[in-house]
């Protein structure tokens, strides 16, 4: 992430209901969310700026292509 963003990753808890709690409180499988910064999340205004989701889909790509776990 740091060679795409040029800046240090910052690392939050989400609170909000996902597609992730299904997997790690059910079927006990560890998972990381990961997704372009913006404004309102989840709410009718959601939004992010083209640089931020650019930037993610970069990152999307070199974890499916390098990732070796």
């Amino acid at each position: 992430m740091t060679r795409v963003r040029r800046e240090k990753s910052v690392f939050r808890t989400s609170y909000g209901f996902n597609d992730m709690h299904f997997f790690s409180h059910h079927l006990k499988i560890p998972t990381l969310g990961y997704g372009p910064g913006g404004d309102n999340c989840h709410a009718v205004d959601e939004r992010a700026s083209v640089k931020e989701l650019v930037a993610s889909a970069k990152i999307y790509a070199e974890l499916m292509t390098t990732f070796a776990g």
